[in-house]
């Protein structure tokens, strides 16, 4: 082994690493009696409180001017611009993370609700920089997928699951895929 090897390596090292620890410790935690079972116990007033807590909080912190309309070299597309479906996108995973910590299935429809738009905003990303880059290239394609299916995959492979357990994953790469072929097909 040459000298040289491991620190000119060592970025990759420490994310094969990291990834090898996360499984692991989703195997330990899913597949094995180490870790115990525990029940949830909903209650509103503290799911509520922490809701609340969380809009006043990111009220004070999060509101930002931003001088670019898009990420997409300074265009606009319609009225979305990227840093208000990102900002939706990140209030949506709190509240996913919320909802399956709390077992709050009184909200269950809403959150099916979120979880299509979450997607949406997802296929109207991708809508928005084929439209404006007009780069279609197997290259960026296949990065795109690859950034939608790593993580899930190995998941699948380590903890014996099948991919449609992930439901999200699918539903995010099937719309890529499709707004991909509409505008790829047709792209001049």
């Amino acid at each position: 082994m040459d000298d040289s090897f491991l620190p000119e390596n060592r970025a990759t090292l420490r994310a094969m690493s990291e990834l090898g620890a996360i499984l692991v410790y989703f195997y330990i935690c899913d597949r094995t009696k180490l870790l115990g079972e525990s029940t949830k116990n909903y209650n509103r007033d503290l799911f509520l409180f922490l809701n609340i807590l969380l809009i006043i909080v990111s009220a004070f912190t999060s509101l930002k001017k931003h001088s670019d309309m898009s990420a997409f070299s300074g265009k606009s597309l319609l009225y979305l611009n990227r840093h208000q479906t990102e900002e939706w996108k990140g209030w949506m995973q709190v509240l996913f993370l919320l909802y399956h910590y709390f077992a709050a299935t009184e909200i269950y429809n809403a959150i099916r609700v979120f979880i299509a738009a979450y997607v949406f905003f997802t296929g109207f990303g991708n809508f928005s920089y084929y439209y404006i880059r007009k780069d279609f290239s197997i290259a960026r394609f296949t990065q795109m997928m690859w950034r939608l299916n790593f993580f899930v995959a190995f998941c699948c492979i380590v903890l014996n699951n099948d991919y449609m357990m992930y439901y999200i994953c699918p539903m995010h790469t099937l719309f890529p895929v499709m707004v991909y072929g509409a505008l790829g097909i047709f792209n001049k």
